[in-house]
């Protein structure tokens, strides 16, 4: 039986945007997987259905038949603060928030409103986060993972799939994946997620891909050195020249404390085993993973 971090196969989800693009296509492929999608909801398309599921117009009406325990936001980004603020006052316990490009200033208010109520914000600008077999409220396909002992955490939906992608040709699965966005200001966060995994007995694994910029690697040094569970990483950005953003609104290189190898220096005299380039990243794992000590556990 595995075990989940944050989000399980009795796990209810409902799409907040569910009538657009985005909203449909993850609409639809939910409701090929495990995952308990039992609503959406967008305004003025009460009574309306995607892929068989029921749109409400309020939180509240879909909240009153459905019960959800975590919404999925795909608004448009000036939009995203107010769907935030309802499913957190309609008692919504997650928001998983895909949409990029959320204003800063919208940003701060939906995060610091929800920490009032206890609610987890992963995101904005969020992969999103799947537990392999139970539930999948992410971008990440169920054709690239499957249930193991594997937890990762990753500023980068790309780099995580890359990840999973040779993961699953060793033959590995995971216990679950927290791609949590790379903004300047993000919900969830590497110090609460190593916490996560720590306390799960069926992660038996760490992965950690991280990126230039920002503090995020940094502040979670206290929890990773009191975590028992081998941790290897990646900081993507080693040969970033200073002041260019790489993608993320929050990878950009600008201070020597933001540079992937002092991360990974630190990283390493915390016990993590660190890489340099995701190759090597690749080869580190392979020979973790098919040693005779590592394998029994993973």
């Amino acid at each position: 039986m595995f075990m989940a971090i944050l989000i399980n196969k009795n796990t209810k989800v409902i799409i907040q945007g569910i009538t657009g693009r985005l909203g449909t296509q993850f609409a639809s492929r939910m409701c090929k997987g495990n995952t308990k999608l039992v609503g959406g909801v967008t305004p003025g398309k009460g009574g309306e259905n995607v892929a068989g599921i029921p749109v409400y117009n309020t939180i509240r009406e879909c909240v009153k038949y459905k019960t959800p325990d975590i919404s999925l936001i795909v608004t448009p980004p000036k939009t995203v603060l107010g769907a935030a603020l309802e499913a957190v006052d309609e008692g919504i316990n997650t928001l998983v928030i895909y949409t990029d490009n959320v204003p800063i200033h919208d940003t701060i208010k939906l995060i610091n409103y929800a920490s009032n109520y206890n609610v987890t914000v992963v995101g904005p600008g969020a992969a999103g986060i799947v537990t392999p077999g139970q539930c999948n409220v992410s971008e990440i396909l169920d054709s690239l993972i499957k249930p193991g002992k594997i937890g990762i955490i990753s500023k980068s939906g790309s780099l995580c799939n890359d990840v999973l992608h040779f993961l699953q040709n060793l033959g590995f699965g995971e216990s679950t994946i927290c791609c949590f966005g790379g903004g300047l200001i993000v919900g969830l966060r590497i110090k609460e997620l190593i916490e996560h995994f720590s306390k799960d007995d069926e992660t038996s694994m760490i992965i950690l891909i991280g990126e230039v910029g920002g503090t995020d690697e940094l502040d979670a040094l206290e929890v990773i050195k009191n975590c028992k569970k081998p941790i290897v990483s990646y900081i993507a950005g080693f040969f970033a020249p200073p002041g260019v953003r790489m993608g993320h609104a929050g990878a950009i290189l600008g201070e020597a404390e933001d540079s992937a190898k002092y991360k990974s220096d630190i990283l390493n005299s915390a016990g993590v085993v660190t890489t340099s380039t995701i190759l090597e990243l690749f080869s580190l794992l392979k020979d973790m993973l098919t040693s005779s000590f590592i394998s029994k556990s993973i």
